[in-house]
């Protein structure tokens, strides 16, 4: 009969260590920032023109009638 021997080389985290690094405030680089602006202008932008077409489409089309 033999025995095995599994020996743990990452140590784990407990619960409270990874609830501290959940709520742990997170850093952004420079690049992160930049994109998450620029990409939120698109969003806005593309949402402004949709609803522009939107309300140009239903006053010239359905309206008349």
């Amino acid at each position: 009969m033999r025995i095995k021997f599994v020996f743990q080389i990452v140590r784990r985290a407990s619960a409270l260590e990874t609830v501290q690094r959940a709520n742990a405030p997170k850093s952004f680089t420079t690049r992160e920032r930049f994109l998450s602006t620029a990409l939120l202008s698109i969003l806005s932008v593309n949402v402004f023109m949709l609803s522009g077409v939107l309300s140009f489409c239903t006053f010239a089309f359905w309206y008349p009638q």
